[in-house]
């Protein structure tokens, strides 16, 4: 599935937070949301960018506020899992609801995400249109 819109992401937090879905429902579907977030390379470059993001919006929120161990920033999955049984395990539905709304404020609009993107190279658009008369020419 491509990148779905930051709207869409957005309005989907927003679903978590209105009297749609009973709170299991709500958890289920922010633990997704997480995930999907997460795995944005748009949004967070470098995995180690997610250690910030990790701390202060969901680490705040648990009872111990321990922060991970720096090896659970070097893969995203790894980070998704371990970050959802903490959700799972020790957030309530109040503080999934707080976590929303912290998200809701800190996601960047789409304009800014391009805004941010460098320019592509030259180098990099002829390298696009050599690979793409290459996969046409091995189909013929």
């Amino acid at each position: 599935m491509k990148d779905r819109s930051l709207q869409k992401i957005k309005k989907d937090l927003a679903i978590i937070s209105s009297n749609k879905l009973n709170p299991s429902q709500s958890i289920l579907l922010f633990m997704g949301l997480t995930f999907e977030i997460l795995m944005r390379r748009d949004l967070f470059a470098r995995n180690i960018d997610l250690k910030e993001f990790v701390e202060k919006v969901y680490i705040e929120k648990t009872e111990k506020k321990e922060p991970f161990k720096d090896y659970l920033y070097v893969s995203r999955t790894l980070l998704a899992s371990r970050l959802n049984k903490l959700i799972l395990k020790e957030l309530n539905y109040t503080k999934v609801l707080d976590i929303c709304r912290d998200i809701q404020s800190i996601l960047p609009s789409e304009e800014d995400i391009r805004k941010n993107k460098p320019p592509k190279s030259q180098d990099e658009d002829v390298t696009e249109w050599m690979n793409f008369l290459e996969k046409n020419r091995s189909k013929q």
